[in-house]
């Protein structure tokens, strides 16, 4: 299948004709794709609001239909229980048994009255088989449905069992029926609640249903107990597999069944008493009817929205083809040529071949005569003679003037950015240059710059007589160039020569300012070094850098990753004014590095294995001593720590018995985590990880709950004063010991003294 690009390549369209073809498809795509996301939306909304009224309807009826049979179930379980109906079930209903009888008909009076909803009540007298109805009266002979009615109660010992309405003809109330006494193997007879169903229908009523909608409340057999439709209680769902269906997709977002021929909407409810089912149902039809509407609505503003967006697309392309236009006017371009933006491309592309060839001929023929001679002057190559010319031909100033040489070097780790393309490193050294030269101008005399080497940036400065107001006025200018040129995201080291006089002696000042940026390395790059900078430093001994490093073993050995790192930072602030020559620095830390690798493989670990690099080799590529002072202290020792820390977490299990031993023997002594972690050689951290992992328990609440529970115990048993609890269990005063034991245990600690104190006063 073809692709977009190769469908529209076919097409033989002209720039101008594709631009506004993507600028008609970028306007009108993205509102279509809202109009459709829109219309999916705007289905589901409908659908979800659907779902949500019937499920509210059904929360509403099965909360009052449910409280209704709770009611109901109540009053029989009531009535089953009272002692006057087992009497009377006992006695039968005879002339003799006359005071237990009307006791037992005003009981049941009581109960019909008492109800919210209304009923009528039965009692079958098993040994006598008779009824008494609070509507009919006594029934000495039990007819049919009764005789029924009794059979299916024979069957149910435990609980009540619900006759759905019109089960038995002309028998239109539905019945609850309860054996007496509960739970009875063999019952003295049985309460039959009648309970119309016109009023449980009033619930139904009072749910406002608009439309076509349906709701019905049926059993697990599937009989209709009650309907807002009309329809007759105790009648069938149709078809009988309804309910299964309603009940095996119950909580699903889209259920769909079909009643009396017509599709609906079904969502279901359960009752939390009986085995009932509450169904609310909505035509399909009407839902689609309402989401049409919507749909409509959405599509009309769809419409809209594309015309305006078209539109806005004309305009703008309009807008933005009108420079190519412009441009196109001043070619000489063929107007019933090809398309304009390829014919302009055609011109440039020969006016770019053109300067090209300009540029190359120019470059061949551009003279390095200035750079070439303060080369030869850098290295002493000019001779007094090649000087006298100069003077002539180029004006110089005079063989009496002195000259400083002044170094930049460029950070190597922002020249290898830089490098990336040989056109890349010209133009970072050209703009470097650019910027010596604005600053330097202000200065009188001769000045030039030249790059003798890689990374390099070397100019020659005409000074007055050699002094310290000279030296000042290279160094300010020497900070105000590294600082523009931080600018170029370029770091720099300055090393400035001192001033000598003729030009003979400019190589031999070359030679100072490059023996200088050897402390480039040391003080950092970003330095300014000169002669006076380094009169001035107090030269340190060797041997307390020896010290230190020892220091730093140590350090590691009992995993103080802190102290180790101080005393590297101490290392850092001591080597600029102990060791000049970055080979010495190096082989120190070389030597550093190589005895932490056999710490390492003493403890059974192998230093090279933490790295996927050669630590000697990457140690020695590092250009700075920031740079090896960061990979040492934010590399080497976190991974030495971590391998000590899982030797230490092998040895867990004794460590933390250990731990606990000592604090039951010394809770008066100093508990804090730092104090244990140096007593047990493990960093703070890593024996509060061990401490958390074998107790369950921080170790911070571990110690305040078992100096709270001492402090209790000498509350109750001793008369101690409280500031000698609070000072014998390391609190800095008796106020933050009183809060922490209130908040521990509820109470002050004189107030939970006088509690046990009166608790033992009791008898």
């Amino acid at each position: 299948m073809k692709t977009w690009r190769t469908i529209l390549s076919s097409l033989h369209l002209t720039f101008k004709r594709r631009l506004l073809l993507y600028s008609l498809l970028l306007s009108a795509v993205p509102v279509l794709m809202i109009g459709l996301l829109s219309s999916w939306i705007t289905s589901s909304v409908v659908q979800e609001e659907s779902d949500r009224s019937q499920q509210t309807i059904l929360k509403q009826l099965t909360f009052q239909v449910d409280d209704f049979l709770l009611d109901l179930e109540n009053t029989s379980v009531r009535l089953a229980n009272d002692q006057t109906i087992k009497k009377s079930l006992e006695a039968g209903i005879f002339q003799n048994q006359l005071p237990i009888t009307m006791e037992m008909m005003d009981l049941l009076l009581n109960a019909i009255s008492n109800t919210s909803f209304g009923l009528d009540i039965s009692l079958y007298y098993n040994q006598y088989s008779q009824i008494y109805s609070s509507r009919n009266g006594i029934i000495r002979t039990v007819e049919y449905p009764y005789t029924d009615i009794i059979r299916q109660a024979n069957q149910l010992r435990y609980g009540s069992v619900v006759i759905p309405p019109n089960t038995y003809s002309e028998m239109k109330e539905m019945l609850l029926v309860r054996a007496i006494p509960l739970n009875s193997s063999n019952p003295l007879g049985f309460l039959i609640m009648h309970l119309d169903t016109l009023k449980m229908k009033r619930y139904l009523d009072r749910i406002s249903m608009e439309g076509g909608r349906k709701v019905f409340i049926v059993d697990d057999q599937g009989t209709i107990l009650s309907s807002q439709n009309n329809v007759e209680p105790g009648s069938k769902l149709s078809p009988p597999e309804l309910l299964s269906s309603i009940e095996e997709r119950a909580g699903s977002a889209d259920v769909t069944v079909t009643f009396d021929q017509q599709e609906y909407q079904v969502a279901s409810l359960r009752s939390n008493v009986k085995n009932w089912t509450f169904v609310a149902m909505t035509p399909t039809d009407e839902l689609e009817a309402a989401s049409n509407k919507v749909l409509l609505l959405t599509w009309s503003f769809v419409c809209c929205l594309l015309l305006a967006s078209v539109g806005a697309s004309i305009i703008g392309f309009r807008k933005v083809y009108r420079p190519i236009q412009t441009l196109a006017s001043k070619f000489d371009l063929n107007p019933r040529g090809d398309d304009e933006l390829q014919q302009i491309d055609a011109s440039l592309v020969k006016m770019t071949d053109r300067n090209s060839q300009l540029l190359t001929k120019l470059h061949e023929q551009l003279p390095y005569l200035k750079d070439s001679l303060f080369l030869q002057l850098l290295r002493g190559e000019v001779t007094s003679r090649e000087i006298e010319m100069l003077q002539l031909e180029h004006k110089f100033p005079s063989d009496h003037s002195c000259f400083s040489v002044v170094v930049m070097e460029i950070r190597q780790s922002a020249y290898e950015r830089s490098t990336y393309k040989e056109e890349d490193r010209v133009s970072l050294l050209y703009a470097m240059r650019s910027v010596i030269d604005e600053f330097l101008q202000p200065l009188q005399g001769l000045y030039a710059s030249v790059v003798p080497k890689s990374r390099q940036i070397v100019v020659l400065v005409q000074t007055e007589e050699p002094g310290q107001g000279e030296l000042a006025r290279l160094t300010a200018v020497g900070e105000q160039i590294r600082e523009r040129l931080a600018g170029l995201n370029v770091e720099t080291g300055i090393a400035i020569s001192s001033s000598r006089p003729s030009y003979a002696t400019i190589a031999e000042s070359y030679d100072e300012a490059i023996r200088f940026t050897d402390y480039l390395w040391v003080l950092g790059s970003h330095s300014i070094v000169h002669a006076e900078s380094l009169k001035h430093s107090d030269k340190q001994p060797i041997h307390k850098l020896a010290k230190r490093k020892k220091a730093i073993l140590n350090s590691l050995s009992q995993n103080k990753l802190d102290e180790a790192r101080e005393e590297l930072n101490a290392i850092m602030a001591e080597l600029p004014a102990s060791i000049h020559q970055s080979e010495a620095i190096m082989g120190l830390f070389s030597l550093l590095i190589g005895e932490i690798g056999l710490l390492t493989k003493e403890r059974g670990f192998d230093l090279d294995n933490m790295f996927e690099y050669d630590v000697l080799d990457y140690l020695f590529g590092l250009s700075s001593l920031e740079e090896v002072h960061s990979w040492i202290a934010e590399e080497v020792f976190p991974k030495v720590g971590n391998c000590l820390d899982q030797q230490y977490i092998e040895h867990s299990e004794k460590l933390i018995p250990q731990v606990l031993h000592y604090i039951q023997n010394n809770f008066d002594s100093d508990l804090s985590l730092q104090n244990l972690s140096g007593l047990f050689g493990v960093s703070a951290s890593t024996l509060s990880r061990l401490f958390k992992e074998e107790t369950d328990t921080n170790y911070l609440e571990f110690i305040i709950a078992y100096r709270m529970d001492r402090a209790q115990v000498w509350l109750s048993t001793t008369d101690m004063p409280i500031k000698d609890i609070a000072d014998r269990l390391h609190y800095t005063s008796v106020q933050n010991f009183t809060r922490i034991f209130k908040q521990v245990t509820g109470t002050t600690p004189g107030s939970y003294r006088k509690h046990k104190r009166s608790q033992e006063q009791t008898p």
